[in-house]
């Protein structure tokens, strides 16, 4: 019995057994009617139970009247709904070809203990191909504010963490022009690179650097020489020098330039784009006067010799180049990576035998009796001495005793002292030299050698003023231009070598009148060894050996393009117009439909923001992007969905970011979204002090205020409406599948051409049904022509063997009722709850023809709250289906909801009489949102609140919370959306031109316990302590919680008595010491709840009670 309608007759049997003792007396007075268990008493009480029986019958009238009412109406029981899902369906690893996956192929989720076997079924076809997703990018172009951005997002696809379209974390763009010559970069600091053929935009808009030998990155100054147009790249000294490196697999000494950044953070692209190199470009390097460089190695012999210097410059051992006793032919091979590579180069070897530091100071030139004495006052009386002290040290010794005059003064004469020393400007007049004190003769001859790849070979232009190595001077030559690296005693390097040719440095013994004399040897005895270069004579200017070019993550061969003589662009922005996004595939996307599903997470967007995306597909033949007609099932990438194409043809794989695949790509043509730090994905922003109500139209705002006190909220800031789409997961190969059955071709029975016939299909609920009736021979050939026409599909003819047409079966249409269909019309009534399927009378619809088993139906069963998994549930294939290995549905399932009863459609109906499927009043919306979504667990409708929260006439604001297990329902952002649209199109006119509806999520309030309980046993305490815990977050559960199961309502909080009776109430409590109740909002903010204010309490129309954490524990009554 329905509560809300009347009762005729509440009687029960007790009262119609006293009502026959009242009057007994008048009727029977011989039967006394007082003795129980006598006949006339049984007798009494059988009536009164029949008299009941009838009185239930009488009572149920009113319910039976208004079903029929409603029947009449055409009002029906709610059908269950199915829940629905996206399955991705994989290929076999072999499987060279594509595979069709029919509309109605069946998948299963194995049976559970929480639920039995379901069946799924696809309700699309796809085209399940064998490509994989191999690679995954953004790009956001901006080439005239030089803010290009190139994000990747495969990484953190391939581990199944979620990324931001259009957006990301590090930038991978990168416009970068490298040049090698590891021969000629090979240089230390102090030295100056020539480019040649450099337009002058590359020295203005470009920063130029260089890697050292730990891989850290040195920027050049730069110069340009408009004359000969060279660019001109200066390390200065005390700069590292430059190291090798590796790039694009191409190890070597690089220099790189980049367009320059501006404090903005805009880059100098724009200014450089149109550059072009239109020669090889040419490249020379100096070393500059201030660079000291010393040889990397030597070998005297196959002795290697220690080249360690001292503060000063000097060897800590003089160096023996031919050893102590030279022989013939003797070798001495130096070594210098950065020297000896600069093919074409002035080399200058400044060479300080070291004799030369044993000279008394007073053979320097220019020194002076008196600075010469000052010196050996100091203690310095060798030229190596005076070489060992800083310019500083000899000004402040050659100062006068006591003269006011500063040491700064000298320091420029002390500076000339110690050049002059340095380049053993010495007296060296008279006949006898110093060194060896007997008399000179002609110096032995040295041969000066190089590598050239195949053998040593004499330097032909070797210019020597030692002495043979005997004295300080310099040796320079022009490097070879077929100079090549080589292996000497196992170092590889750069090497020059100088063999002792003709002559000697001395001998044992000496024939002197035909008799041996003791002679002795005079061996070379190097202090020091300086090398010098340069590079700047145009006619040694050399090819560099790598030109490459960083665009787009794409590199390109800059000197194989130069060499053709085509003209170059080292930079090239982006060529997308529009943001876009962008996936590459290791096979090709061919024919289809092709299902490619975006896990978009779900984020508000404002009602007027309505991206626009474009597919696009690579034809690498024809070097262009081919627009797809696609279904976007993501409404623009702004929510979760399938993307359906079709793709002409195959095609090969084309080169972006430089990765070979086939790409497609998602142009945003209409639309901006702005990346902003706000957190896109979350449903609703929290901020200190601050709330934000969320919402699906208008603009997004923050709140301020007290979150229990409405009168105090004012709009404080708008909020981004437009964040970047967050992708949790693609997936190739999609489908949306439900959970339903097919049952095809059903024979429910047989017509018998009587009116309202009607059968009863063997499953229910019934979706998506078809009714066929067999009119052979009752229906012409041109109705059949005018049907077929019509309807396309809806006529099939059968032949027999011999092609006589046997079976003419025609699709009538459904109807949820036949009030409105005309005595000739092929309509059916479908009762989906029950699965009852009615024909007409000939009057309200054609009676159905009689014949033997002339119907039959096909439709899909199924539904319910039961179908609602978790992702991965559903893992395998019911249809077997080639090539396909495995399916998976990679989201949960969501939206099955139980079909409607007999007492909710007795509430429903008059409701739905009233409204008439509009909504006028607050309880209209509220009721009609309830009929619209069953799985809606509460629905609060607030009048006159707009978009900020704010009073406003002509607005509304609806709260809806879905039923869940979750302990705080939220309801997705798809849900709202269609809540909205709902509302648009059923509510006043005063709020949907224009919508002034909006859909929101509930504001959820934390109740937390804090209780001190006495157990009637101390042995109790843990269980009581467990069962109070659970009997608290069952309470506290806004849908499920509250004394009748039935949850809370919207602005409400829990009393203190409540909670005492509810504690008191669990199985082994004696009584609650203490409590303490704290109320904590979604900002984080904490009330305590007291008794006392309970009464006054201010609460929000929207609040809903929710559990917080709870502490309970149990202690002995006299704690």
């Amino acid at each position: 019995m329905n509560a809300d309608l009347p009762l005729i007759d509440g009687r029960t049997a007790a009262d119609v057994v006293e009502k026959i003792r009242a009057t007994a007396p008048f009727y029977v007075p011989e039967w006394s009617g007082g003795v129980d268990g006598d006949a006339g008493s049984a007798l009494a009480g059988v009536f009164g139970d029949m008299v009941v029986e009838v009185l239930q019958r009488l009572n149920r009238v009113p319910e039976r009247h208004l079903a029929a009412f409603l029947e009449v109406l055409g009002l029906r029981l709610l059908p269950p709904r199915p829940a629905e899902t996206v399955v991705v369906f994989t290929l076999a690893k072999d499987a060279d070809r594509s595979a069709l996956v029919p509309s109605g192929t069946q998948v299963m989720a194995e049976k559970t203990a929480d639920h039995p076997e379901l069946l799924f079924e696809t309700d699309e076809n796809v085209l399940a191909v064998p490509s994989r997703i191999a690679a995954l990018y953004s790009v956001f172009p901006d080439a005239a504010g030089g803010r290009e951005k190139i994000f990747g997002h495969t990484d953190a696809w391939a581990v199944g963490g979620s990324f931001t379209l259009f957006h990301g974390i590090e930038n991978l763009q990168e416009h970068a022009l490298y040049v090698r010559q590891t021969g000629l970069f090979t240089v230390q600091s102090g030295v100056e690179i020539h480019l040649s053929g450099v337009p002058k935009a590359l020295a203005d808009h470009v920063a130029w650097s260089y890697f050292d030998a730990d891989g850290r990155e040195t920027m050049f100054g730069a110069g340009f020489d408009g004359s000969g147009g060279t660019l001109i790249l200066t390390t200065g000294a005390g700069r590292p020098e430059l190291g090798r490196s590796t790039v694009n697999g191409i190890d070597g000494v690089w220099i790189k330039g980049v367009p320059k950044v501006g404090a903005d953070g805009t880059t100098a692209l724009a200014r450089v784009k149109d550059a072009v190199l239109r020669t090889v470009v040419g490249v020379g390097t100096r070393s500059l006067p201030t660079a000291v460089i010393c040889p990397d190695l030597a070998f005297a012999g196959d002795v290697p010799q220690d080249l360690t210097v001292t503060a000063g410059g000097d060897f800590i051992r003089n160096l023996l180049p031919f050893g102590d006793k030279p022989m013939p032919l003797a070798a001495f091979h130096l070594a210098s990576r950065e020297v000896f590579s600069k093919r074409g180069a002035r080399i200058t070897l400044r060479i300080t035998c070291a004799t030369d530091l044993d000279v008394p100071i007073e053979r320097v030139q220019g020194i002076g009796a008196v600075f010469s004495a000052r010196l050996r006052g100091a203690g310095i009386a060798t030229a190596g001495e005076l070489l060992s002290r800083s310019d500083a040290q000899v000004a402040g010794i050659i100062r006068a005793p006591g003269s006011a005059r500063p040491a700064s003064s000298y320091l420029l004469r002390a500076r000339n002292i110690r050049e002059a020393t340095a380049k053993a400007y010495y007296d060296k007049t008279g006949a006898v030299s110093y060194r060896s004190g007997r008399a000179a003769a002609p110096g032995p001859g040295l041969s000066w050698e190089y590598w050239n790849g195949t053998g040593w070979c004499a330097i032909s232009d070797v210019a020597d003023s030692t002495g043979s190595l005997m004295a300080t001077g310099e040796v320079t030559f022009t490097c070879p231009a077929d100079m090549a690296e080589v292996e000497v005693s196992g170092q590889r390097n750069w090497w020059i070598r100088v063999r002792l040719s003709s002559g000697d440095y001395g001998r044992e013994f000496e024939i002197v009148n035909g008799q041996a004399v003791a002679a002795g040897f005079t061996p070379p005895r190097l202090g020091r060894i300086i090398l010098s270069w340069d590079g700047t004579d145009p006619s040694a200017m050399g090819e560099p050996d790598s030109i490459l070019t960083r665009n787009n993550l794409e590199w390109d061969d800059g000197l194989a393009v130069l060499r053709t003589g085509a003209v170059y662009r080292p930079f090239r922005p982006l060529a997308d117009l529009r943001p876009a996004f962008y996936a590459g595939f290791d096979r090709p996307l061919a024919k289809g439909p092709i299902g490619l599903y975006l896990d978009l997470a779900e984020i508000d967007y404002a009602r007027d923001f309505r991206p626009r995306v474009q597919w696009e597909v690579y034809d690498a033949g024809a070097c262009q992007w081919l627009r797809l007609d696609a279904e976007d099932g993501t409404a623009g990438l702004t929510r979760a969905g399938i993307v359906r194409i079709v793709v002409p043809g195959g095609g090969v794989p084309a080169p972006l970011f430089g990765t070979r695949l086939h790409w497609l790509r998602a142009v945003l043509v209409a639309g901006e979204y702005a990346p902003t730090a706000l957190g896109a994905g979350l449903p609703y922003r929290l901020r200190r002090g601050y709330l934000n109500i969320p919402r699906i139209i208008g603009r997004p705002a923050h709140l301020k205020g007290s979150i229990l006190n409405p009168a105090r909220w004012r709009s404080w800031r708008q909020l981004p409406s437009n964040s970047p789409p967050i992708a949790r997961g693609i997936y190739l190969n999609a489908a949306r599948a439900l959970q339903l059955t097919s049952v095809r071709n059903e024979r429910p029975g047989s017509g018998n051409g009587l009116p309202d016939q009607s059968f009863t299909l063997a499953r229910k609920p019934v979706f998506d049904d078809q009714v066929w009736v067999n009119e052979f021979g009752l229906i012409s050939a041109a109705e059949l022509d005018r049907l077929a026409a019509d309807a396309p599909g809806r006529v099939s003819r059968v032949t027999d063997r011999e092609g006589r047409l046997s079976e003419v079966w025609v699709r009538w249409e459904g109807r949820d009722d036949l009030l409105a269909s005309g005595p000739l019309d092929r309509h059916y009534g479908i009762d989906r709850s029950s699965g009852l399927v009615s024909f007409g009378n000939g009057k309200r619809g054609r009676v159905l023809p009689a014949g033997t088993n002339n119907v039959r139906v096909s439709y899909r069963t199924g539904g319910g709250v039961a179908g609602n998994l978790g992702g991965g549930e559903i893992a395998r294939m019911r249809t077997g289906i080639p090539l396909v290995d495995k399916v998976v549905n990679p989201g949960p399932c969501g939206g099955g909801v139980v079909g409607e009863d007999i007492s909710a459609l007795y509430r429903r109906g008059p409701q739905s009489l009233r409204r008439r499927d509009r909504a006028v009043t607050v309880e209209d919306y509220e009721g009609l949102i309830r009929e619209q979504f069953p799985g809606m667990a509460l629905v609060k409708c607030l009048p006159v609140c707009d978009d900020r929260g704010m009073t406003r006439t002509g607005w509304l604001s609806v709260i809806i919370v879905p039923r869940t297990a979750d302990d705080r329902p939220i309801p997705s952002a798809a849900l709202r959306r269609r809540v909205e649209e709902f509302v648009a199109g059923h509510g006043a006119n005063v709020v949907t031109v224009p919508c002034h509806a909006v859909v929101t999520r509930p504001s959820y309030v934390r109740v937390s316990v804090d209780a001190a309980l006495v157990p009637r046993s101390l042995d109790q305490a843990p269980a009581v302590e467990t069962a109070a815990l659970v009997a608290l977050r069952r309470f506290l559960h806004p849908l499920t919680g509250g004394w009748d199961g039935g949850g809370w309502p919207f602005g409400r909080l829990v009393c203190h008595s409540d909670l005492y009776r509810l504690l008191e109430e669990v199985e082994g409590v004696d009584r609650v010491a203490s409590m303490a109740v704290t109320a904590i909002d979604e900002m984080g903010r904490r009330m305590e709840l007291g008794e006392a204010d309970e009464p006054a309490r201010p609460v929000d129309p929207y609040l809903l009670v929710s559990s917080g954490d709870h502490r309970v524990a149990a202690r002995a009554g006299d704690a």
